[in-house]
């Protein structure tokens, strides 16, 4: 079987580097993630240059915020470090945000364009 063949998850990418970094033979490290030393070796090199990472605990919460981390995702999706799954998830968050986004556009339009001195109630989503 060969690196490409293997299906790796980030959390075996994450044992991987930590195994290493203590210390570990690549006899042990292969052995904890059931591959051979030659697959553990060439998926080190692949992931060491950039470990995998998990999302920021917190993204700025802006146009621009989101952008970045659409962008990081879409970087770390092609460079391996996280699953389609993830980048899918983190896009569908994404698109939910801009939907409400545009309604809360929507209603900021229809308020000011109303003659009513009432204005619609606070529509603070996204702060806390």
């Amino acid at each position: 079987m060969n690196a490409e063949a293997r299906k790796w998850a980030r959390e075996d990418d994450l044992e991987l580097i930590r195994m290493v970094e203590n210390g570990s033979s690549w006899a042990t490290v292969a052995d904890e993630l059931s591959a051979s030393v030659d697959e553990c070796k060439a998926r080190h090199a692949l992931v060491a240059k950039s470990p995998p990472s998990r999302p920021a605990a917190e993204t700025t919460r802006t146009s621009a915020g989101l952008r970045d981390t659409l962008f990081d995702t879409m970087e770390a999706l092609m460079t391996g470090r996280i699953e389609a799954g993830d980048a899918k998830a983190v896009a569908t968050l994404a698109s939910a945000i801009c939907k409400t986004v545009e309604l809360e556009m929507e209603a900021e339009k229809l308020r000011r364009s109303s003659d009513s001195a009432s204005p619609l109630s606070a529509l603070r989503l996204g702060v806390r």
